[in-house]
């Protein structure tokens, strides 16, 4: 029988970023209600408690973890942007560095619930902060949760396999790991994402070898997503038999988001997740991006309940009025794909 596991901890609604801050707490709020609400499956609630500056140290540098704890306690030594804090993306906030514990204490209790536990799933929303650098805050991210749960996971022997949907490319988590030698072997990751070209953070080209990317083009849509991400990414799990998927669940790639430029709806976004679901691996799911706090609370509870096997799971009325239109020319990714699919072969031979 499967096992869900739902990690929270309502210490993050005590904090925001700023007024400004297309990131807002309220998208996790909303989703925690939605599940609360209308989620029929069976599943467990777990206190997401905060790491230790020790833990957290094992993937940034400590000198960068104590810096949070001491701006945090003692705003006078706050100096701006130094680390990367002070930037209009990544501002000093009270609360940077407990949120930060959370999220990294999160993860790790993720990891121990898949492999001690014997969870099948487990879900930690406000996670997916798949940008930040190991001594760099960078793209709303303080930390790299992502980072960390592939790090327990890998001390505990399994072979990971860690799919980013968010709209964003995941600049953090494949420089954590850019020419290590578990990357290819122990780990794989791989990455569908609004092409640098258009979008932030500027990279995850298909040339790029540290990772599997897919670069989409603005006003992809659901037929032309689902077409090739289904192709690779079954490729991919075929290839590489992971232990544990880590899937980062970012919602900004909808027609609804206001900072991506990609056109999938709630279905589309939904069956991206029942690709995912499918596969005969342990999974934990990350939330990542998403600044339309309505859409992405839908998206992620829909999602929420569809691994819990809710046939229903799409059918929250969200009334979001589209704000945005494309007039880009319908692109042709087979080509695309095909390339994608050699460059795996090659790589993992």
């Amino acid at each position: 029988m499967k096992k869900t596991a739902l990690l929270y901890n309502q210490e993050l609604e005590k904090y925001k970023y700023a007024e400004y801050h297309p990131l807002k707490r309220e998208r996790i709020i909303y989703t925690m209600q939605k599940i609360k609400k209308y989620s029929k499956g069976v599943y467990e609630n777990f206190i997401a408690e905060p790491a230790s500056i020790e833990e957290m140290s094992l993937y940034h540098g400590e000198d960068y973890i104590k810096y949070l704890y001491e701006i945090e306690n003692d705003k006078t030594k706050y100096i701006p942007n130094k680390y990367g804090i002070g930037t209009p993306d990544n501002p000093y906030f009270k609360g940077i560095f407990s949120t930060s514990a959370i999220h990294v204490g999160a993860v790790n209790l993720a990891a121990d619930l898949i492999v001690k536990e014997n969870y099948s799933d487990v879900f930690y929303f406000p996670g997916g902060l798949h940008h930040a650098k190991k001594n760099q805050a960078w793209g709303f991210c303080f930390v790299n949760d992502p980072v960390y749960a592939i790090l327990r996971l890998l001390n505990y022997k399994k072979k990971v396999l860690y799919v980013d949907v968010d709209a964003h490319f995941c600049d953090g988590v494949v420089c954590a790991f850019k020419n290590n030698p578990v990357n290819k072997k122990d780990l794989l990751i791989m990455s569908f994402h609004e092409s640098g070209d258009f979008l932030f953070p500027g990279e995850g080209y298909i040339e790029e070898n540290d990772s599997i990317n897919f670069p989409l083009y603005p006003g992809t849509d659901d037929h032309t997503y689902l077409l090739n991400f289904k192709k690779v990414f079954d490729t991919v799990f075929d290839e590489f038999q992971p232990d544990v998927i880590i899937a980062q669940i970012g919602a900004d790639s909808s027609k609804f988001d206001i900072l991506s430029h990609l056109d999938l709806s709630l279905k589309g976004y939904l069956n991206i997740i029942k690709i995912i679901n499918e596969k005969n691996a342990n999974k934990i799911w990350l939330g990542g991006g998403g600044y339309n706090n309505k859409f992405t609370s839908c998206a992620w509870s829909s999602a929420f309940r569809l691994v819990l096997g809710d046939i229903n799971a799409g059918d929250i009325k969200h009334n979001i009025k589209d704000l945005k239109a494309f007039n880009y020319a319908e692109k042709n990714y087979d080509f695309l794909a095909k390339n994608i699919l050699l460059k795996l072969t090659a790589q993992l031979d």
